[in-house]
């Protein structure tokens, strides 16, 4: 998937490309390569599940200091922090819980 980035010649440019059309389903693939890098490199964005801790919970903003809000908390989202906030997989997004 990430072959699919380096197209782009970056997250950034491939994150850009996509958010031009979110819902067209030909750029899904490029979509699930986004949230795998993100994934990969530590990298939040908004609408990314995580668990904060042991609270599983959905990213709806982050503000200019890196800190995100989610459906039912705040918390830090920069590297310092970083130990306390993970990804959640697919499959602990669907049972809703840690696997």
């Amino acid at each position: 998937m990430n072959n699919l980035i380096e197209q782009f010649g970056s997250y950034e440019n491939a994150k850009q490309k996509y958010g031009e059309r979110p819902f067209d389903l030909a750029w899904s693939d490029i979509g699930q390569a986004l949230l795998e890098y993100r994934r990969e490199h530590n990298i939040f964005e908004v609408n990314d599940w995580v668990w904060h801790k042991e609270t599983l919970s959905r990213i709806i903003e982050i503000n200019k200091n890196g800190y995100a809000y989610g459906e039912s908390e705040l918390f830090d989202v920069t590297t310092i922090f970083l130990k306390d906030t993970v990804h959640a997989t697919d499959e602990e997004i669907k049972a809703g819980r840690r696997l």
